[in-house]
């Protein structure tokens, strides 16, 4: 419906009008599509259309990321696809685009930056020795001692992954200072 595909629509529509649970719905539907086709005075299917891509990818010929990117172009409001885009960008461990996109938190009502999110912003910060805007939030004095902590530690180790592995376990298993030193294909504890 939201794609504007009248003759598909109809069909599932008729299905469900013949289901115990969904029939009043459909039924519902269906005389909306006879009314008006486009369904241009529905709510719902207006605030879809608003967030989904004008035209169909095959699934596979686009990264996930370019495809938030195309959502986010056109509707930069589009809180769900901005929210995912930060998700690929941190579990990903590209802070470089992560860190590019904090401010952008504000347009989506955030108060206070998230604890990962700011976890993450450090890691930035004390890896690339860069400092980082973090659009008018405030920096957590306990998050800064917690990565200062994991890295005395993890230093103590020599820089030993799987040796300070325990260690850093204990404390900090969750949180994204552990998932970015641990969470890759090739590490097994």
């Amino acid at each position: 419906m939201a794609k504007g595909n009248v003759g598909s629509a109809g069909i599932y529509l008729g299905a469900l009008s013949k289901t115990l649970f969904h029939a009043s719905w459909a039924n519902q539907y269906l005389a909306l599509l006879r009314a008006d086709p486009n369904l241009s005075a529905d709510a719902e299917v207006h605030r879809v259309r608003c967030l989904s891509l004008d035209k169909d990818y095959p699934t596979l010929s686009l990264p996930k990321e370019k495809v938030l990117s195309l959502l986010l172009e056109k509707n930069s409001q589009n809180r769900m696809a901005f929210e995912y885009l930060i998700a690929w960008y941190l579990l990903n461990k590209q802070l470089g685009k992560f860190v590019s996109n904090i401010e952008r938190l504000r347009d989506f009502g955030y108060i206070e930056l998230p604890t990962h999110y700011e976890e993450a912003a450090l890691i930035y910060v004390y890896s690339a020795g860069k400092g980082v805007a973090l659009g008018g939030y405030q920096s957590s004095p306990t998050l800064r001692r917690q990565i200062e902590d994991f890295s005395r530690i993890l230093r103590g180790y020599g820089a030993d992954k799987r040796a300070a592995f325990n260690d850093l376990a204990r404390n900090y298993r969750d949180t994204y200072f552990f998932y970015y030193i641990y969470a890759n294909p090739g590490f097994e504890k």
